[in-house]
């Protein structure tokens, strides 16, 4: 029951847990005499007036024992900080979290690697995202990433094909955000991990998950940033990442794009440019796994055009890959065919699978 006393008090002491929570308990000699104190027990901290009133209007005296129905009927673990279980990588960060909840899968000290990015991620961002998660994970390294839209969301779909994975939520297990990956949310709870220092009702607040990545990148060996603005959630990851001495891995991106802004800016600076998964395979020192998932070495993102193609068909292709986004005009124009053959060549390669088609009528090379 001590666990659920601890996990009280982080929940009372918000964001000050990490720093706050295990001394408070040390301090009356346990988390349960800790929280039979009240809303005094968090002044012997000679913290501010602030952190003890927002501590008071969030103490319920109740709380340890709802707490417990909850995690018994929602099938829940909290591991603190003294379990076997507490990943030993997520130990060594600034501020590790007082208490985690699990839904699904107990962590454990196997090999982890983050993959993250834009919400707003183009087709090509979606589509490396997946492919690099599924590799990975059937090499039984387990993807850890955020839940979020596009980049998070494909590259937890990845890695439910290829073996294990692990979302970090900026909120409680009883409100899982974005709804909307409420399907994939369960299928990771039946096979993967989720998990947040949240306790279940709290909300997913914007505050909360900035301050979840460093969780992210606590729990891995390192961080693929696949697509990324300058200022956004992935280039915090990537920073955080840099602070904690985790390998940083990114993937190159169009130069017109903003969502490659980011990703490109981090390989000038130094980090390692991908592109195919066993390069950072590689540095964990596994053998390439056969799994049926992808037969020999994943395709690079840099190959050449597909098998099968005729001479105009080919050269469509390769306008289109050579610049993202490209209209019927732009590739009329460059190939020096008819508008009519073009449109005829684009339908072929769009029902092949070699290309997509976005808004505004341009194409994209899948």
């Amino acid at each position: 029951m001590e666990k659920y006393y601890l996990a009280a008090l982080a929940h009372y002491l918000g964001m000050a847990a990490p720093q706050k929570a295990a001394t408070l308990a040390a301090l009356f000699g346990s988390a349960q005499r800790a929280h039979q104190a009240g809303k005094g027990a968090v002044r012997r901290l000679g913290v501010s007036n602030a952190l003890v009133e927002y501590y008071g209007s969030r103490y319920q005296e109740n709380f340890p024992e709802t707490l417990l129905a909850y995690c018994q009927d929602h099938k829940v673990n909290i591991i603190t900080r003294n379990d076997a279980c507490y990943p030993f990588l997520l130990q060594q960060i600034y501020g590790p979290p007082a208490v985690l909840y699990v839904q699904g899968k107990l962590p454990d000290n196997g090999p982890k690697f983050a993959i993250v990015g834009s919400r707003k991620a183009t087709a090509y961002g979606l589509k490396a995202a997946k492919s690099f998660a599924r590799v990975l994970a059937a090499a039984d390294i387990n993807i850890v990433s955020g839940g979020a839209y596009g980049i998070d969301g494909e590259a937890h779909r990845g890695a439910l094909e290829g073996g294990n994975t692990t979302v970090v939520l900026g909120g409680g297990l009883a409100e899982l955000y974005p709804p909307q990956h409420k399907k994939l949310f369960g299928e990771i709870r039946e096979r993967g991990t989720l998990l947040t220092e949240y306790a279940p009702w709290e909300a997913p607040l914007a505050k909360y998950f900035p301050f979840r990545n460093r969780i992210i990148v606590g729990l891995c060996q390192g961080v693929l940033i696949v697509e990324a603005a300058q200022k956004s959630g992935a280039m915090l990851t990537a920073n955080l990442a840099l602070a904690e001495n985790r390998d940083v891995y990114c993937l190159p991106g169009n130069i017109f794009s903003p969502t490659s802004q980011g990703t490109n800016g981090l390989i000038k600076e130094g980090a390692r440019l991908v592109d195919a998964p066993e390069e950072i395979q590689a540095d964990f020192s596994l053998p390439p796994k056969k799994t049926g998932v992808v037969k020999g070495r994943e395709k690079s993102l840099f190959s050449s055009e597909p098998a099968g193609l005729n001479a105009q068909q080919k050269a469509v292709y390769n306008i289109i890959r050579s610049q993202e986004y490209i209209t019927l005009e732009e590739i009329v124009i460059k190939v020096g065919l008819t508008i009519q053959s073009v449109s005829g060549i684009l339908l072929e390669l769009q029902l092949s699978g070699n290309i997509i088609q976005e808004k505004g009528n341009r194409f994209l090379a899948t």
